[in-house]
């Protein structure tokens, strides 16, 4: 079976299995760029969507670094970004931090317009070496709603820790994050991996921590 970027998948084991298998590496490839001496610990005023507390990993996080659904949408309106548009595609003027605001906000909203548009989303926004990449949306698509990863579709409020770290040569970019679960009531860590392709922003990897 080949996917719409011509991976042939006949012989591939599961994206549970992959995923799984791999999620060690990619936890230590993340913690790695963000402990790397090139990096910076920079965001700009105009690069953030919400002000930061700077607080460590085990807070719960001030409300001012609290954004809340409805406020998410807001933000990313009045940047006249609609994540439920058709045409939601990587282009060069899209931020790091613009583009997890992007896809949290799209799989928020998994099924508007249409089933699974947020997937798509997300899918698309998938850097080469991403293990997303390699699979058919609709494997994609089962695996996020049916594991750990459907905190990515059942989240009602966003805190930020600590800003976006980006690379001296800004072609690599890692955000921490905490997504309040609507069904288990809690705060689930996630992170974001992402490099340039191209002059765009694309995810290498996201990893869920669960408490």
């Amino acid at each position: 079976m080949t996917n719409s970027r011509g991976f042939d998948h006949s012989f591939c084991s599961s994206p549970k299995d992959e995923i799984e298998n791999n999620e060690e590496d990619e936890e230590e490839k993340a913690y790695s760029l963000l402990l790397n001496k090139e990096l910076l610990h920079e965001i700009s005023a105009r690069g953030s969507l919400i002000k930061n507390n700077g607080g460590d990993d085990s807070s719960e996080g001030s409300n001012d670094s609290i954004l809340l659904e409805d406020q998410l949408t807001g933000e990313l309106k009045s940047r006249n970004i609609t994540t439920t548009r058709t045409d939601v595609l990587p282009n060069t003027e899209r931020t790091p931090n613009e583009v997890v605001t992007i896809l949290l906000e799209a799989l928020r909203c998994n099924d508007e317009p249409y089933e699974n548009h947020g997937m798509e989303v997300f899918y698309r926004f998938a850097s080469p070496s991403s293990i997303w990449y390699e699979y058919d949306i609709d494997r994609v698509a089962s695996y996020i709603k049916s594991s750990k990863y459907s905190v990515l579709t059942m989240w009602h409020a966003i805190n930020y820790p600590r800003p976006l770290d980006l690379s001296i040569d800004g072609k690599r970019a890692y955000q921490l994050l905490r997504l309040r679960n609507k069904l288990r009531n809690c705060w689930e860590v996630v992170s974001f991996t992402l490099s340039k392709h191209d002059n765009c922003w694309l995810v290498d990897s996201v990893l869920i921590k669960l408490k």
